[in-house]
């Protein structure tokens, strides 16, 4: 039996109106005492550090940075591995892999608030649902190999 419904069962006793604010009284406070006990989504990634090399799945979100991979990336959950989110960033493969769970999330997303982004590969974006998806305006990339993704690339962005 859950949280919500063990305190709803404290107020059953109860009858008529004061019954029913019992009950609306306790399912705000089961849902406030869940909401504490929250963590952070299971998609959410982390910023990727900038000057430091990336060695981690993470999020690029500092306009006009640089940010480089410092070692293959593997990302076993269904979620996309990089994300660029600033506009004007630079992401650098440097010859590494970055490789997913098997037909689940993004490789490397390029995404709307990151206009005038710049992906220069390295081995491959591979085993992702998506391995490369630019949802953003004047992105470029060279050499970004895409390979047993499920799609290889896909652009979303505007056309101009």
């Amino acid at each position: 039996m859950g949280i919500m419904m063990k305190v709803i069962d404290v107020f059953e006793p109860q009858i008529g109106r004061g019954a029913r604010l019992g009950k609306l009284l306790a399912s705000v406070a089961a849902l406030l005492l869940a909401g504490s006990f929250a963590t952070e989504p299971i998609w959410a990634l982390p910023s990727c550090p900038t000057p430091t090399l990336i060695s981690t799945c993470c999020i690029a979100d500092q306009a006009g940075k640089t940010y480089s991979l410092g070692s293959d990336l593997v990302e076993n959950k269904s979620v996309d591995c990089i994300d660029i989110a600033a506009p004007s960033v630079l992401f650098e493969m440097n010859s590494h892999t970055i490789t997913g769970p098997i037909g689940g999330g993004i490789g490397i997303h390029v995404l709307s608030t990151a206009p005038n982004a710049i992906v220069l590969g390295g081995d491959a974006v591979e085993k992702f649902a998506v391995g490369f998806q630019s949802d953003a305006a004047n992105t470029f990339s060279e050499e970004v190999e895409t390979a047993l993704n499920t799609v290889e690339s896909s652009l979303t962005g505007p056309v101009p």
